[in-house]
């Protein structure tokens, strides 16, 4: 699920003049979730606020991100029952 959102959110980096390689970014992902120590809880309030973010830059872009759209979704779900 993380690198399905990664794809898309690399797309929207993309549209937005980043230049990111979805590989390159795939595995900087991949090793940081691997080292010990490196992984941090995000409450569900910093996460919605940075997907969006990243929603907004997909419509500003007119990037098609149905993965993080849904994700987006079921994290304000979860923060109103919370």
């Amino acid at each position: 699920m993380a690198l399905r959102a990664l794809k898309e959110a690399v797309a929207v980096a993309n549209a937005s003049g980043a230049g990111l390689s979805y590989p390159a970014a795939s595995q900087a992902a991949l090793s940081h979730c691997r080292r010990p120590g490196a992984k941090r809880k995000a409450t569900l309030r910093e996460a919605g606020r940075s997907l969006d973010s990243l929603l907004s830059a997909a419509r500003t872009n007119r990037v098609p991100v149905p993965f993080l759209s849904r994700l987006a979704r079921l994290i304000r779900r979860l923060e109103a029952a919370a």
